[in-house]
């Protein structure tokens, strides 16, 4: 019984390291990428993974005239060393930081239409390191 225990836990977690490297998207330190909702980068030399929890837009469509510009947000959640720093919220062009690290949300894309069908947004997101 505490054998196939043993051999159960061992199992789990050698799952739980396979969908963590398979799941993940391996990014750069210093260098944009892409994420879409529910999708995950991981920046291997750093040990962070930063995931992307929701995107909101509101945006005031191209062809339209608006009172109000609008603003595109992505939440993401960030881990460090398998440790949650937390759940942030960023505006296009706004940064976050934390540990020695800057996150930038630069794009979501597609920018809205009046005439659009619903399409799947992605959040460019720049990681960098803070100087000392």
């Amino acid at each position: 019984m505490k054998k196939s225990l043993i051999v159960l836990a061992i199992l789990i977690g050698a799952y739980a390291i396979f969908m963590m490297i398979f799941s993940a998207n391996y990014v750069e330190l210093g260098k944009e990428f892409s994420l879409e909702v529910n999708q995950t980068a991981f920046i291997r030399s750093e040990f962070i993974k930063i995931k992307l929890i929701d995107i909101s837009d509101s945006r005031c469509p191209k062809e339209a005239q608006c009172v109000w510009a609008g603003e595109a947000r992505a939440e993401i959640n960030i881990l460090k060393n398998n440790q949650d720093v937390g759940f942030f919220n960023l505006t296009v062009d706004g940064t976050i930081h934390f540990d020695k690290y800057s996150v930038k949300l630069t794009a979501v894309e597609p920018y809205p239409t009046l005439n659009q069908t619903i399409k799947e947004k992605t959040a460019t997101f720049l990681v960098q390191k803070l100087n000392s």
